[in-house]
């Protein structure tokens, strides 16, 4: 180590020496250091930069002007800078280089020109650079090349002429480029290409002539490039490609990108190549692809990517990729497919991954899925209403959905590898018992949107499948928590049954441990089922938004894993003390768009790891009781992302609680004083008559004022408040907290439970309910 380090320190003395020796100080602007590529390398940027420096050192070897206002190279600003093999001058303003400006540069191997305002070169710019071997022109506004333009350049490996209004290339521009391997011509103007344009350059590689308005691919373009590995010709016009025009590669690997053109059709010849195994990957998407002749691809042996996606094709002909036998992907997707025949693959054929989504499939053949090695099988978004997986023994995702399907797949018991299964919005009447059996290895099933209105999910349906970590059941008419269903699944991580037409939640969410993520958004939920979530100690994240809760009880999460609360848009409005007392390990919270009014002042003491409190566009009332928040608020985490708006009293409408000055937080509407809420307990029986509404009241002194709970005898898990509005049977006045039993039914009765809290304390009556 201490020797390379003397030897380091050796090579920066001599070369600042030798630096010194020429007299010359480095340029304003300019950074002047040695590497060890380049023992003198100068790099200017700068908008102040109006010209190439004149006091360049003379023995620099690498010269970098960038982000500059130099406009013109001229012929003198390069003289005497003999060493120089690098001469990068990308992004500036240059339109102009004079004849003989690099006529003292017979060293240059790297010259980068890019990013700047030339129209033309110069006659002979180069005929002193016989050793150029990359040199980069793109984004200019060069127009056409002549056949002097590149003259002499035999050694040039890479060309770069992206990106500029190139309209026209003489046929032999490239006449000296016989070393030439990677040429880049894209985001030009070159509608026609002159047949004999590569015949002088042997040794090409990588070709790009992406986004131009070329039309035709003529038999004889690239008759001469017979080591082309890469063409692209994406974004183009081109509607005609002549039988053999890639016939010339001889290369196995042929990559070639078609796709954003004008196609219509594909004969046996269009992708006929000279090597023995032919086109490795093709790419013909977004085209108007209508007929593929039969034996099209018997030539690309070892075809790996297909993509014949966006265009419109109806059929598929039998044995189209019969002789392919290595294909990793597949892309039929958004064509008008009606039906897939068994016989499109080999015997032999292995696919990976096979799309054919955003089709009008009724139909897929018996077999035709059954290919070697399928993976993964996409026919979402198609017009199926059944289908078998007979076969497919090795595949792992299916995706079915926005479909038509009635019932489940059938033959999924050969599927033992399947780990994830996709029949969301589809139309079935029931999933049955066993729908799935055989799928030890399923982890992840989503049936979101599945059953129909009046479709059902049998008690067995997910039995035997013990491998199943997500389940999903959006938007499934569920009228409540398929407890039954769900302890068949031992391994459950995450659990999902958001919007359905859950209202109250008595029975628990299967019997795994393991469940660490319920989704119970979009809802009809009016209380926390505290008692329910009891037994998973390992739920992280809990999202029930846009339900009807009304208010958090104490210990209403006794989940001490859990990260992630969200709760927003729901009818919360009140939040005892203690609503998260243990949950040590939470992150966030989501209150928002509630109707809460106070917070208890150590409702969020304690969190070391709490980084995020979302409680905007709730009522808050800025007053007394909102004191000791305010105290814990002004000493939380400058890191914590938490803030109160004010909306009450009006004296402080629209300002931020951490805004105002504790003292100033009083509750003028209480005289002589606060209280705590205290029900009249007069009126505890009551009696109703069939037919006609019946007030239960519930009377409550408070100041300032307590917000009024009831829970009723018929749903236990349904808890009321003034902000209930979907109930026309139960009514709870926004004045006076009392409960209207509406068109008052036997049935009715039964005991009636009244809670009213402020943040000073609490008071409950119980009224029984008699009807006559």
């Amino acid at each position: 180590m201490a020797a390379t380090w003397g030897v380091l320190v050796t090579f920066a003395l001599v070369t600042f020496v030798l630096f010194q020796t020429t007299g010359a100080a480095c340029p304003k602007g300019c950074l002047c250091q040695p590497t060890t590529t380049h023992p003198f390398l100068v790099t200017c940027t700068g908008g102040n930069i109006m010209n190439i420096p004149s006091n360049l050192p003379p023995n620099i070897t690498s010269l970098t002007l960038t982000s500059t206002g130099i406009t013109e190279v001229r012929a003198t600003d390069l003289k005497g800078l003999t060493r120089l093999t690098r001469l990068l001058l990308p992004s500036n303003k240059i339109s102009t280089i004079e004849s003989g400006a690099l006529d003292d540069l017979a060293h240059l191997e790297f010259f980068d020109i890019s990013g700047n305002a030339l129209t033309a070169l110069p006659s002979g710019l180069f005929k002193n650079c016989p050793i150029l071997m990359q040199l980069n022109m793109g984004s200019n506004q060069i127009s056409t090349l002549s056949e002097s333009d590149l003259s002499g350049l035999t050694h040039l490996e890479f060309l770069d002429l992206g990106d500029n209004q190139i309209t026209s290339i003489g046929a032999r521009v490239f006449q000296d480029l016989d070393n030439l391997n990677r040429l880049g011509l894209s985001g030009n103007n070159l509608t026609d290409l002159d047949s004999t344009l590569f015949e002088y350059t042997p040794k090409l590689f990588s070709l790009d002539l992406s986004d131009n308005q070329i039309t035709k691919i003529s038999k004889s373009l690239f008759s001469n490039a017979k080591h082309l590995n890469q063409i692209v010709l994406s974004n183009n016009m081109i509607s005609m490609i002549e039988d053999g025009a890639f016939e010339a590669s001889n290369l196995n690997t042929l990559n070639i990108q078609l796709n954003n053109n004008q196609l219509t059709s594909i004969t046996k010849n269009t992708f006929k190549t000279g090597g023995k195994e032919g086109i490795s990957s093709l790419t013909l998407n977004d085209n108007k692809i209508a007929t593929i002749e039969a034996g099209s691809f018997d030539h690309a042996k070892f075809l790996r990517t297909l993509d014949l996606s966006h265009n419109e094709l109806t059929t598929v002909p039998a044995g189209l990729m019969s002789e392919s036998v290595s294909l990793s992907l597949v892309s039929f997707e958004f064509n008008k497919l009606q039906s897939f025949p068994k016989g499109v693959f080999g015997t032999t054929t292995r696919v990976e991954t096979l799309n054919l989504a955003n089709n009008q499939l009724t139909e897929v053949g018996d077999g035709a899925l059954d290919v070697y090695y399928l993976q993964e099988v996409d026919l979402s978004y198609n017009m199926l209403s059944e289908i078998s997986f007979s076969g497919l023994k090795n595949v792992q995702t299916i995706s079915l959905n926005n479909n038509k399907l009635k019932a489940p797949p059938t033959g999924l018991s050969d599927a033992a590898f399947l780990m994830t299964l996709d029949l969301y919005d589809n139309d079935m009447d029931e999933i049955p018992a066993h729908a799935f059996e055989g799928l030890e290895r399923l982890s992840r099933l989503n049936l979101a949107n599945t059953l129909n209105v009046n479709g059902t999910l049998n008690a067995q349906a997910f039995c035997n499948l013990p491998s199943l970590q997500s389940l999903v059941l959006d938007e499934d008419h569920l009228q409540s928590v398929p407890s039954e269903a769900l302890n068949c699944l031992s391994n459950l991580t995450s659990l999902t049954l958001s919007y359905n037409q859950i209202k109250n939640i008595t029975t628990d969410f299967g019997k795994s441990a393991n469940l660490s993520a319920l989704f119970l958004k979009g809802n009809g939920v009016s209380m926390v089922p505290t008692n329910m979530l009891m037994s998973y100690v390992n739920l992280s994240r809990i999202d029930m938004s846009s339900n009807l809760i009304t208010h958090l009880s104490s210990n209403s999460f006794p989940n001490t894993k859990l990260t992630t609360l969200v709760l927003d848009g729901n009818r919360i409005s009140f939040i005892e003390s203690g609503a998260f007392v243990g949950l040590s390990s939470l992150e966030t919270v989501n209150l928002a768009n509630n109707q809460a009014s106070y917070l208890p002042g150590n409702i969020f003491s304690g969190f070391k790891n709490l980084s995020k409190v979302s409680l905007d566009n709730n009522p808050w009332a800025c007053d007394c009781l909102m004191k000791d928040f305010a105290r814990w608020l002004n000493m939380s985490d400058p890191m914590l992302e938490i803030e109160v708006e004010c909306r009450s009293p009006s004296k402080y409408f629209g300002k931020k609680l951490r805004d105002l000055d504790v003292d100033e937080l009083t509750c003028d509407d209480c005289k002589p004083q606060t209280s705590a809420p205290k029900i009249d307990q007069s009126g505890g029986q009551v009696q109703g008559t069939v037919g006609k509404d019946t007030v239960l009241t519930c009377n409550v002194t408070a100041c300032p004022q307590a917000e009024i709970f009831w829970t009723i005898p018929q749903s236990p898990g349904v808890e009321l408040s003034k902000y209930s509005y979907q109930y026309n049977k139960f009514r709870v006045n926004y004045e006076d907290g009392s409960l209207t039993v509406a068109d008052t039914m036997a049935s009715d009765a039964g005991e009636y439970h009244c809670k009213a809290l402020n943040g000073l304390g609490s008071d409950s009556k119980d009224v029984q309910l008699t009807v006559m």
